[in-house]
């Protein structure tokens, strides 16, 4: 129908007080809290991804535990074993 246009709705996303009921609803929703934190993981794994700081330091903790240890031996026997 065409009501509002684009340039309306950004104008009532000023109304601070509009915005914080949106964001309650928002917050307040599983399933929409559940595809933001989707959207969001989505958007930092492409970042994180290519991140040299980012992969050194978790190669860098992972590489502390022992548990992660003993898992990369064990990957890396079964793949030699192929």
């Amino acid at each position: 129908m065409g009501w509002i246009n684009k340039e309306q709705a950004r104008q009532m996303l000023e109304d601070e007080s509009l915005v914080d009921e949106i964001v309650a609803a928002v917050v307040s929703d599983k399933k929409v809290l559940q595809e933001l934190a989707e959207d969001v993981a989505d958007e930092l794994e492409d970042i994180l991804e290519d991140d040299p700081t980012f992969r050194g330091k978790v190669i860098e903790v992972a590489s502390a535990d022992p548990a992660f240890k003993k898992s990369v031996t064990e990957e890396l026997i079964a793949q030699m074993a192929d």
